[in-house]
């Protein structure tokens, strides 16, 4: 075991580690070129709570099981960075400023068990990042910016699992329907799921998404908050022919837009004519009468 807490900057280790620790206090923005460089068996790395801002140093530790890089300031990560870590188990990447990852960066970790992307700034990650890990045990991306997850994100894990989702602006529309499926299903392997809520549209916000029925997330939320818009002709033409997929694609899409709008009814009506007109097949006009407007005081 060799724990190291002092400055790194001269001769070769040796013994050669399993176990690395570089303490905070270092505040180290290179990794020491002396132990990247050297044949290893290192296992264990803990390189909490430094200032490092690149990691390809890692390409030659390939027997790592451990890695805890949480507290630094890394803002992106290479494609490959992990490709070779293969026996990799537990990743630490918390506390960052990650704002996203390439698609295939956990590529060949088969044997990965905990992946923490906590408190980051990831505004999106991609459908197929955690393809091959079906292991996984514990998956950490709460507090970063997600505003929805993508279809079959979290649905490769075979084995028991925890997921932390909170602190995320979880937009709640038409696009979160699938991470809104899967936590009805779910919800007993999601810590602190009661802290999961919407951050738009306004009229769903601090609501938590598992308590929003599954046909609010879209057009109908707009009419049930506005009322008002049920008595503007627009609105029952286009959704007296059951064509709901445009109208609720759009109203869902632009939300918060037309909340601006929906303030003023005139201003609203107005623009779903013009909505209803462009978006019908020949002969929209003629099922889009203008409104007659009767709003209720």
């Amino acid at each position: 075991l060799g724990l190291i807490h002092s400055r790194i900057h001269g001769s070769l280790i040796s013994p050669p580690l399993s176990h690395l620790v570089l303490c905070a206090e270092e505040r180290m923005s290179s990794f020491p070129r002396n132990i990247s460089r050297q044949p290893t068996n290192l296992r264990v790395l803990n390189l909490k709570g430094n200032r490092l801002t690149e990691l390809s140093f890692l390409r030659n530790l390939s027997s790592l099981t451990d890695l805890m890089l949480s507290g630094n300031q890394l803002s992106s990560i290479t494609d490959n960075l992990f490709r070779r870590l293969t026996a990799l188990e537990n990743l630490d990447l918390s506390d960052n400023q990650l704002t996203s990852l390439p698609e295939g960066i956990f590529k060949n970790l088969l044997s990965i068990k905990v992946i923490n992307l906590h408190n980051n700034n990831l505004t999106e990650v991609d459908a197929k990042l955690f393809e091959d890990q079906i292991f996984v045990e514990r998956l950490y991306l709460s507090d970063n910016k997600l505003e929805t997850l993508p279809l079959g994100l979290l649905d490769h894990f075979i084995t028991q699992h925890i997921v932390r989702l909170h602190g995320n602006p979880w937009r709640c529309d038409c696009q979160l329907w699938y991470l809104h499926d899967w936590l009805l299903d779910n919800g007993q392997n999601v810590e602190m799921l009661d802290m999961m809520a919407c951050e738009s549209p306004y009229f769903l916000r601090k609501r938590t998404v598992v308590s929003i029925p599954r046909d609010h997330l879209g057009a109908e939320a707009l009419l049930q908050e506005r009322p008002w818009l049920k008595s503007c002709p627009v609105v029952f033409s286009a959704w007296s022919l059951r064509s709901l997929s445009v109208q609720e694609w759009v109203l869902s899409r632009y939300s918060s837009w037309l909340i601006g709008l929906s303030k003023s009814p005139l201003g609203l009506c107005a623009w779903l004519f013009v909505l209803c007109v462009s978006v019908l097949p020949c002969g929209g006009l003629a099922l889009c009468p203008v409104c007659t407007w009767s709003f209720p005081q």
